[in-house]
């Protein structure tokens, strides 16, 4: 079943999602009426729910839905979230119906075009991310961790924070992933144990292997980022925002924005790098 949220439409307190976050979701962006990197979007959530055991079978109707919807758009948000379903009885899913796919949409953030020329500050969270491997990369429905850290925020005079797990390693940013570089050598952290895998993170990984830009996915502590030479924040909505500014233990680490190689080179050539499928 997929079902069509209006702004109005409440989700129904017997849904597994309201109770445990029992789910995962994806959040696309419309460009000129087609879904930017729908494919990935819609492996992302099939590998979720592969992951979670949730059983959805309406792939084809979903991604013909999805794409009919951005016929109606040219610049959009939409969010697609598949829960396990109805019912069951505490955590265990015996009895519980058919899984469902519920769609809505919303606009594209406006602070992003300011932030993207502007450039990002960021600061460091104080509140770490667990490590649990059956759950780590999925963007399932569970993300106080998130609400935490966004929370935390409001008295941080940043635009983003960069989250560590409980080994004090560089994992993301609150909604975003991270990358950095150093000479000429990238980094971005690894999330086996913890944090989301972005579909932009994957598309940005495929581009900078296609053009040989040394990448290396490792766990590093913060402090690597107090010598980088370059830094960008991503996601689907945002695309990749450079980091201007790092505040870090009443440190700080300001970015020579004529430093900023591949992110400008990324910009520059959106149209081709960021298919519409």
């Amino acid at each position: 079943m997929i079902i069509e949220l209006s702004a109005n439409d409440r989700i129904l307190s017997n849904d597994r999602i309201a109770s445990y976050g029992d789910g995962c979701f994806t959040t696309m962006c419309v460009n000129n009426n087609k879904i930017e990197l729908l494919t990935a979007h819609m492996n992302r959530l099939k590998d979720g729910c592969q992951r979670l055991k949730i059983d959805f079978n309406h792939w084809g109707d979903l991604q013909d839905r999805l794409e009919n919807i951005a016929l109606n758009y040219q610049k959009q948000v939409i969010k697609a979230v598949i829960s396990r379903g109805f019912g069951g009885r505490g955590y265990g899913t015996s009895g519980v119906d058919s899984a469902h796919c519920y769609i809505s949409l919303s606009e594209i953030p406006s602070q992003y075009t300011d932030l993207r020329s502007k450039g990002m500050t960021v600061g460091v969270s104080s509140i770490q991310l667990a490590k649990q491997p059956l759950l780590a990369g999925i963007k399932h429905l569970n993300r106080l961790e998130q609400v935490l850290i966004k929370h935390e925020m409001q008295n941080m005079d940043v635009d983003d924070v960069i989250v560590c797990d409980t080994d004090s390693n560089i994992i993301e940013c609150s909604a975003a992933n991270l990358f950095w570089r150093k000479d000429k050598q990238w980094f971005t952290p690894k999330l086996e144990y913890s944090g989301v895998v972005g579909v932009m993170r994957n598309h940005v990984i495929d581009v900078m292997k296609e053009n040989k830009v040394p990448l290396q996915v490792s766990l590093l502590k913060t402090s690597v980022l107090l010598e980088c030479d370059e830094a960008f924040i991503c996601n689907s909505l945002m695309k990749i925002i450079n980091v201007k500014t790092i505040n870090m233990d009443e440190q700080q680490r300001v970015l020579d924005s004529d430093e900023s190689v591949f992110s400008d080179w990324f910009c520059a050539n959106q149209h081709e790098v960021v298919l519409n499928e």
